[in-house]
């Protein structure tokens, strides 16, 4: 990893320690950045230096204030930004777009932050977090909407919490749109009642775009499969 990283809403992971961190880090590959870290086991680990040991060279944030420490002023329901345009190898939404209203907006600000392959990724949630936030999002929202853009999908994934029993426990699985089409849309995903986030990663071209307005892959007149 490397580059620049921003986060479309402050990430706090503030009860993360550095023994977790190092755990975590160590199943998914070597980050020099942990094994030098001259850092407690019980230290809290917070964005920046969560980044920082990952291996990128600035993290900012960008809020509609700077109450939680913002670096970066801004509305995200107006567009377009005003700074740090194409800045980005790497911008996060980290559960903000579900806050904000006009969505079409949010959405045209991350192309903006984000640079000609830089990687946009979203972590929404999808099912049973009522009055979290504006809206919940199925999978399709995502894989329609950077398809239509002609962005490059990377990658997505469901992710079931269980908050039944003492621990918090969780299983995600990879789910595409275009292979797993349900009808109607309720089918169950995992144990009733648990709650479930959606994993989006997409990478920009430079052919990609922000205001292409899709149809729902499973309403278009022609077959996916010969839209390419």
């Amino acid at each position: 990893m490397g580059g620049r990283i921003g986060f479309l809403g402050r990430l706090w992971p503030s009860e993360v320690t550095f023994s977790q961190v190092k755990r975590l880090l160590s199943k998914h590959g070597s980050f020099p950045n942990v094994a030098v870290a001259d850092y407690a086991d019980d230290r809290i680990i917070n964005d920046k230096r969560l980044t920082a040991l990952l291996g990128f060279s600035e993290c900012l944030a960008i809020d509609f204030d700077r109450s939680e420490e913002a670096e970066i002023e801004q509305d995200l329901n107006v567009t377009p930004p005003s700074s740090h345009v194409g800045y980005f190898d790497v911008l996060y939404n980290n559960g903000t777009m579900e806050h904000i209203f006009h969505v079409p907006n949010f959405l045209e600000n991350a192309f903006h932050y984000i640079k000609n392959d830089g990687i946009v990724i979203h972590s929404s949630p999808m099912n049973n977090v009522p009055e979290h936030g504006f809206y919940q999002f199925s999978p399709t929202f995502f894989f329609d909407y950077y398809q239509a853009n002609d962005f490059e999908i990377l990658e997505c994934s469901v992710v079931e919490h269980d908050f039944s029993g003492d621990q918090h426990r969780h299983r995600h699985w990879s789910f595409n749109s275009y292979e797993h089409q349900p009808d109607p849309l309720y089918a169950k995903l995992g144990a009733p009642g648990n709650s479930h986030d959606v994993i989006f990663v997409a990478r920009r071209r430079g052919t990609s775009t922000s205001n292409v307005v899709p149809t729902q892959f499973r309403y278009r007149r022609n077959a996916l499969g010969s839209e390419g």
